[in-house]
């Protein structure tokens, strides 16, 4: 089947970009290399990625076995598209594919309202657009539809002006006159060719084996793109896989730090109770890595300042050493808020 299909027109469309007339003349015969894609279904999976979330053709596409054969850029640009692919010439034939929206790539400038304007450009894909999406251009898509014939019937189409008669219905004198030989005439009526006729296929046919051959060449590539899709997949759980475990890693270490905090609290006897250990549990894992790190640091040269103070003296012995409690309970009121009495409780 061959459509005839207007692609990009003048002007600016809904997706706030157009192109200039003169880089739409140009890029005319890019179509011929450009990608048909449609909407997939179960049977007809998408397998060309149309663009990343947000973007107008955002997803994965099913991509049409054909091409356009011939372009043309007057008032629109488009061209005539074999399809050898039976789904979409359904989809098209039943007109539930009938807008198009094209994609391109090239150079472009933003006008005075903000719209991109393209200077020179490519086209990449032309896209089906079911009849539930608006197309970008309001004023193109499929305008014809043409019967496309096969090689074989042009083929007996040339063949038809040259009929064979039987040798044996011939007098001799007819076939002098045709230049041949009655005497080599057989009992049963063949004739025997020493050279075979050749005739010349019709050029559009031979260029309808060219086109076969381009499309199957197409075919091997989309075979590639889906292996690359393929592995593209593979390659993203595999990054995610990474990323939960690089998850748990910093959990596990954060965990260590807040535990290595608590001992060195622990230490330097700024620790009360369980209560006090519980809560100062809680409230040290809403700190970041870095700062458990400062307070480590901290709190490990409190503990090392404690050690080097006289020891507590008790009271029934001696009298206590008011000097170092009063720095000890300095330091701690200057690092948390609090103090300790001599019975121990804290102070606020």
């Amino acid at each position: 089947m061959v459509a005839e299909i207007d692609v990009i027109e003048h002007g600016v469309n809904l997706n706030q970009w157009g192109v200039t007339d003169e880089s739409r003349r140009r890029a005319a015969e890019s179509l011929k290399h450009a990608l048909l894609l449609g909407p997939s279904d179960e049977d007809h999976p998408g397998t060309i990625f149309g663009g990343p979330p947000g973007a107008p053709h955002e997803g994965m596409w099913y991509p049409i076995q054909g091409k356009f054969m011939e372009t043309y850029s007057n008032g629109v640009t488009g061209g005539k598209a074999q399809i050898q692919d039976p789904y979409a010439e359904e989809k098209i034939k039943n007109g539930e594919w009938v807008a198009v929206s094209p994609s391109v790539h090239g150079l472009a400038h933003y006008d005075q309202q903000g719209n991109v304007i393209f200077d020179d450009f490519q086209f990449q894909h032309v896209l089906f657009l079911p009849k539930d999406i608006p197309p970008a251009y309001q004023n193109v898509g499929v305008k014809g539809l043409e019967k496309q014939g096969s090689f074989e019937a042009a083929l007996q189409a040339a063949l038809q002006p040259f009929t064979v008669t039987a040798l044996g219905a011939k007098t001799d004198a007819e076939m002098k006159a045709l230049g041949l030989h009655p005497e080599k005439k057989s009992n049963k009526e063949e004739i025997e060719m020493s050279q075979p006729i050749n005739i010349s296929p019709d050029p559009k046919d031979l260029k309808i084996q060219e086109q076969d051959k381009q499309i199957k060449e197409m075919q091997a590539k989309l075979e590639e793109n889906k292996s690359a899709t393929q592995k593209l997949a593979e390659l993203e759980a595999k990054t995610k896989a990474l990323e939960t475990f690089q998850g748990a890693v910093s959990k596990r270490e954060h965990s260590t730090l807040v535990s290595t905090v608590l001992e060195t609290e622990k230490q330097a006897g700024l620790l009360a109770d369980d209560k006090a250990t519980e809560d100062e549990k809680k409230r040290l894992d809403t700190y970041g890595d870095e700062t458990l790190r400062v307070l480590q640091a901290t709190h490990s040269r409190t503990a090392a300042l404690l050690k080097t103070l006289p020891p507590a003296k008790k009271p029934e012995e001696f009298e206590e050493t008011q000097q170092a409690t009063d720095l000890n309970e300095k330091v701690r009121k200057h690092l948390f808020g609090y103090t300790r009495d001599k019975d121990f409780k804290v102070v606020k």
